[in-house]
C-alpha cells in the first residue's frame, strides 16, 4: 500500500505534467484543492531526491517600445512562494505567464 506522502507526490507530478490547473486536476481526479495545495507545500519543503537533475532557466521578457504611462509604470508579481518581481508596465503578457510558471517552480 502507497504511503499518503507517495500517493501525493504521485498527483503532484501527474498535475504538472498534465496543463491543466491545480483546480481542474483536482475535479478531475476528486481531490479536495486545499489538500492538494497542502501536499504540494509540503513536498516543496523535502529535501530534493539526488537522482532528480534540477534545472532552472532564465525565461527572455520582451519589453514594448513605448513610453510607460506615468499612472502605472511597473507590474508586480506577488507569488504564493513568497518571490516578488517587479516589472516595467510593459511587459508583453506571455513573457510574464512564461515568467511565473518558471518561478512558481523554484
Amino acid at each position: 500500500m502507497k504511503s499518503t506522502r507517495t500517493r501525493w507526490a504521485a498527483h503532484v507530478a501527474a498535475w504538472q505534467s498534465s496543463g491543466l490547473s491545480q483546480s481542474a486536476y483536482c475535479r478531475r481526479q476528486g481531490l479536495s484543492l486545499a489538500s492538494f495545495g497542502y501536499w504540494r507545500r509540503q513536498l516543496r519543503t523535502d529535501e530534493p531526491d539526488a537522482n532528480v537533475p534540477v534545472t532552472r532557466a532564465l525565461v527572455p521578457i520582451q519589453v514594448a517600445s513605448a513610453p510607460v504611462s506615468l499612472s502605472s509604470p511597473w507590474v508586480e508579481v506577488c507569488l504564493s512562494n513568497g518571490l516578488r518581481v517587479r516589472l516595467p508596465g510593459l511587459v508583453d503578457q506571455a513573457s510574464v505567464v512564461s515568467l511565473v510558471r518558471a518561478l512558481s517552480s523554484c
